[in-house]
């Protein structure tokens, strides 16, 4: 088995920065459930319709201040909600690259902290590190990259 969080990685850099902020974000839906402040799944919203041109600079910025505090807020940075929250916070910084890899490792962190057993454990981060590798793979196939 290759070694998917280097793989993950490389794979990040080959994308535009536009496919950067649009897979943090696909990472960030995934564990949008285990969000519970709605500032949280706001700025995912807000950082979509940036994406299309819809909202401004400083609304993203907006949004993503207040998905920080929410995360802030979070009684276990290290649990399920925690690291839901934080990953919907990086899906909307500045830098895309960091965007991408911060919210894929939270949104691993996420399965892993959800799972009740260190098995369940390391076999949720493997199902999760190998959906973003494929979900990598594709957009690169799909053309655009770096």
């Amino acid at each position: 088995m290759p070694d998917t969080t280097s793989d993950i990685d490389t794979m990040i850099s080959r994308l535009t920065e536009r496919q950067q902020r649009e897979f943090a974000l696909k990472c960030a839906r995934r564990v949008e459930r285990l969000m519970t402040d709605p500032r949280s799944i706001a700025v995912l919203d807000v950082a979509e319709r940036h994406l299309r041109g819809e909202a401004t600079d400083e609304e993203l910025a907006a949004a993503r201040d207040a998905a920080r505090v929410a995360a802030g807020a979070q009684p276990d940075a290290m649990d399920a909600a925690g690291n839901a929250a934080w990953a919907a916070a990086w899906a909307a910084r500045d830098m895309a690259r960091a965007a991408a890899w911060e919210v894929a490792v939270a949104a691993g962190n996420v399965a892993w902290a959800a799972a009740s057993t260190a098995a369940a454990a390391n076999a949720a981060w493997d199902a999760e590190r190998a959906w973003q590798r494929e979900e990598l793979e594709r957009m690169l196939a799909a053309g655009g990259g770096a």
